[in-house]
């Protein structure tokens, strides 16, 4: 016999008999009779599959948002993320010595006219290097952030459906009462009730608000210095702020030039500072008030007698 014909064979049978199964015992739901007639409920199989799509669901749509905010952010080019192929990297390497090559030329043609001590080629290597370093660091903002905001962003849109599917159900529930309410619309108020207090507890676990907060400020941080540099660069002189007075610098200067490099010093330390926050403090008061509905009260001593 056909190897064929055996398969389709087992396959009849097995169909066969989960038909049979399904038509005596419905596993997912029954029919009820009550007060106000005949209606259909859910069995506890039924529950749970009905919860555990809904799970599903709440994740493909997280994921889905997730992936939307991520490749806009992208298309736009709202900042500069770090190259993600082999071909973007060599770009940027190129442009980025290109970039180099053109501020070494400039600042070698600073005039020195007045300048007692003129500014060392050690000193030029070193911003450079710095402007380097402002740049990986500026990118590596830029991809971080994005994540934290594309998280964010995806967990608020969750809680805010999850929200309205929970009052949608409460408000179906406190029209008809608990008795009379489809244990459908129960479970769909007590799943998505409970995935907006996870999707938002994990949002402020995981600190994305902050995090996001903290690498955008990075970001900005560096492109400000970048573009204080490449300005300074282009006038011979630039205007930077220490101990709130402004001082204008001369490039060719070599202690202004050194008074520039430990101004983007101090920049660079919190610029390639990894900093990774979370708030568990919501979870953790969600818990000791659960706690305290659970634990049953102390007795209260007795007064004492005079």
């Amino acid at each position: 016999m056909p190897l064929t014909h055996v398969l389709r064979g087992v396959w009849s049978g097995c169909c066969g008999q989960l038909r049979r199964i399904w038509t005596r015992r419905p596993v997912l739901w029954l029919e009820v009779e009550g007060p106000e007639g005949r209606h259909t409920t859910l069995t506890f199989c039924g529950h749970l599959a009905f919860s555990g799509a809904l799970i599903v669901a709440s994740g493909m749509f997280y994921g889905a948002v997730f992936v939307t905010v991520s490749e806009i952010s992208n298309r736009w080019r709202i900042c500069l993320p770090q190259p993600q192929t082999e071909a973007e990297a060599t770009a940027q390497s190129q442009e980025l010595q290109a970039r180099i090559g053109n501020m070494r030329k400039r600042i070698g043609s600073l005039s020195n006219a007045g300048v007692s001590m003129a500014v060392t080629p050690g000193q030029t290597e070193r911003l450079l290097q710095q402007v380097q370093q402002l740049d990986r660091g500026q990118r590596l903002a830029c991809t971080v952030g994005v994540f934290f905001f594309s998280h964010r962003y995806a967990a608020l849109s969750l809680s805010t459906a999850a929200g309205i599917a929970a009052l949608g159900s409460l408000a179906l529930i406190s029209k008809q009462g608990w008795a009379k309410s489809n244990n459908l619309v129960i479970n769909l108020g007590i799943t998505s009730a409970l995935t907006l207090y996870t999707a938002w507890t994990f949002s402020q676990l995981y600190g994305q608000a902050a995090n996001y907060e903290n690498y955008s400020r990075k970001y900005v941080l560096a492109h400000d210095l970048i573009t204080t540099i490449d300005s300074a660069i282009a006038n011979g002189s630039a205007v930077i702020t220490t101990n709130q007075e402004p001082n204008t610098l001369n490039l060719a200067s070599k202690p202004d030039m050194a008074k520039l490099i430990s101004h983007v010093d101090e920049g660079l330390k919190i610029i390639n500072r990894p900093e990774f926050s979370g708030d568990s403090t919501f979870a953790e008061d969600s818990f000791e008030k659960i706690g305290g509905i659970l634990k049953p009260g102390a007795p209260q001593d007795s007064a004492a007698e005079p």
